[in-house]
């Protein structure tokens, strides 16, 4: 017989876009933050700060097989704004100009 799920959604694929969402949030308020002193904005340090969060939340949700309630993505959101801000702390956007 074949199974009928009833989700719409892969729960992995909704952890994944929580982290995209929590780290894009930070490096979009990283960039307000440099406007004023000239910054414009760069896709390939976009790019270097959100997918290492995507990756991290991906492999929440595949490996420990984090589930998608509103408590877990609420700290996904926030957890994947801390990467991207340890990111700019380690210098890793620095790097590229």
């Amino acid at each position: 017989a074949l199974e009928v799920s009833n989700g719409m959604v892969e729960p992995t694929l909704l952890i994944g876009v929580a982290a995209a969402a929590g780290s894009a949030f930070r490096a979009y308020l990283g960039f307000l933050g440099k406007k004023n002193k000239g910054a414009e904005w760069n896709w390939t340090i976009f790019l270097i700060s959100v997918l290492p969060a995507i990756a991290a939340g991906f492999g929440a949700g595949v490996l420990l097989n984090v589930e998608p309630s509103w408590t877990n993505m609420g700290l996904i959101f926030f957890g994947a704004a801390g990467l991207n801000s340890l990111q700019d702390k380690f210098g890793l956007q620095k790097k590229l100009k």
